[in-house]
């Protein structure tokens, strides 16, 4: 997990947890009344400390280099609360949850379907020890596959996840058919089209802020 990653997620952690005693505490006042020596407890005990947890956690954040456009976006999403926003601030936020947003793109929901298809008809040829590969259900699947691989030639990706994606599925139908790292995976490497779909790939993933292998 690259430090970015780390900060989003304990920023995210220590929000929860105070905005779940900032709940409890609603609670309590109006059970025990606003300024009751119960709820002040409670604010200065709990509520108190898991605030200055956020506020750390904020730094940390602040302190995170986003290696990506979208990481700064996310930054930018994150580090903006409802209690700062202005009309200039407001219009900001609007733009980074659209452009940080990736769940409107359809090529990363097919890629994802045709991987586990993938996985799925790997895990039925190993089981196939004797041969028969006719299987009613490991023809089905690979034809799934072949449907969404079809789908996905009639598709552009809208966005950096998309893209990612769309390169993860070509290079492993037209990249080397041989295991990373022995001698025959090495000799394929020597040919420039797969060096060239490599280095997209890759490239891909490190836009996408996400582990891609390099």
């Amino acid at each position: 997990m690259s430090q970015f990653t780390h900060a989003m997620t304990k920023l995210k952690e220590a929000r929860h947890l105070r905005d779940a005693a900032l709940d409890a505490l609603t609670v309590l006042e109006h059970s025990a009344g606003v300024g009751s020596a119960q709820a002040k407890r409670y604010d200065d005990e709990t509520v108190g400390p898991l605030q200055e947890k956020v506020t750390v956690a904020e730094a940390r954040l602040r302190d995170a280099e986003p290696k990506t456009q979208r990481e700064y976006l996310l930054k930018v999403q994150a580090l903006l609360e409802e209690g700062m926003l202005s009309e200039t601030v407001a219009a900001l936020r609007a733009d980074a949850d659209r452009l940080a947003a990736t769940g409107d793109d359809p090529v990363v929901v097919l890629c994802q379907r045709w991987k586990s298809m993938r996985t799925a008809v790997a895990a039925m040829l190993d089981e196939e020890v004797g041969g028969h590969f006719d299987a009613p259900e490991l023809e089905e699947t690979e034809e799934a596959q072949r449907r969404i691989e079809r789908q996905l030639q009639r598709m552009v990706p809208t966005s950096v996840e998309g893209l990612a994606a769309m390169m993860d599925v070509y290079w492993n139908l037209e990249g080397p058919v041989g295991m990373p790292g022995t001698e025959g995976w090495e000799m394929e490497m020597q040919n420039p089209q797969y060096l060239f779909l490599r280095r997209l790939r890759h490239g891909a993933f490190i836009v996408a802020g996400q582990a891609g292998t390099p």
